[in-house]
């Protein structure tokens, strides 16, 4: 998929995998909006990303991924900043928020855990955790063809 000029939302993207996530997008063209629990991480990777990239490329707003009322302000408030909607938006901070829209891309993170058993006892509620993000991304694949 091209994503040159196209707009992301990454939760959880002021460090490791969001960040890692951002930074190909950025790559690719993308413009992205940061979005992160801790201000301060965030505001380090958007400010590392701008130097980057560009100011224009990139946005960050503090959103708890847990309140509904600062999902809707992200995906409003980064519409509303970058003029545009929103093409792709990836939960990567683990949540599965429901909303209307005209379409596009959602990535669900999940990792290795989310394909193989038996890792061992003290991770188990992790792995189901994990194979549920896979079941879902597999079952929305099915119902729900883009």
């Amino acid at each position: 998929m091209d994503v040159k000029g196209k707009l992301a939302i990454i939760t959880g993207s002021g460090m490791g995998l969001g960040k890692a996530f951002a930074t190909k997008l950025l790559e690719a063209g993308a413009m992205v909006c940061i979005s992160d629990l801790d201000e301060t991480t965030g505001l380090q990777t958007t400010t590392e990303f701008s130097e980057k990239f560009g100011k224009d490329k990139v946005h960050f707003i503090k959103c708890n991924v847990l309140q509904k009322d600062d999902i809707v302000n992200l995906y409003e408030s980064c519409e509303k900043h970058f003029g545009k909607t929103v093409d792709i938006f990836c939960n990567n901070a683990g949540i599965n928020h429901v909303r209307g829209g005209k379409g596009g891309l959602i990535v669900n993170t999940a990792s290795l855990a989310g394909i193989l058993f038996g890792l061992d006892k003290e991770s188990a509620c992790y792995v189901v955790a994990k194979h549920g993000v896979v079941a879902l991304t597999r079952t929305l694949g099915i119902i729900c063809p883009c």
